[in-house]
């Protein structure tokens, strides 16, 4: 199971997109393959260790560089293109994190 971290700049609008992929989990079934969680960014290099990827906000990429550096890179950090973010669905976030996670392992 591949377990994902959405986060934005408050854990607002990724808690919305977090709920929105959850509600599809059984239905599009996906509950045996994805496990999602959200918080605030500056938040989630105390949870690195629960989850897989870590998927940013659009509006949090100037801050991932700083971040990576003064955090590390303990899992993949993955910035959700703009023109997807709020429509993502479990399929594109769970095809898209499972990408990330496997180049990551090839390639940290």
């Amino acid at each position: 199971m591949l377990s994902v971290c959405i986060c934005c700049g408050g854990g607002f609008s990724s808690s919305v997109l977090m709920r929105k992929v959850k509600s599809e989990l059984v239905e599009k079934g996906y509950d045996d393959k994805l496990k999602i969680g959200f918080c605030p960014f500056k938040e989630v290099h105390e949870h690195y260790g629960e989850y897989d990827v870590v998927m940013a906000c659009p509006h949090l990429s100037y801050k991932i560089g700083d971040y990576i550096e003064k955090y590390g890179n303990q899992v993949p950090i993955y910035v959700i293109p703009a023109m997807m973010y709020g429509t993502m669905n479990v399929k594109e976030v769970y095809q898209d994190a499972l990408d990330i996670y496997e180049g990551y392992k090839k390639n940290t």
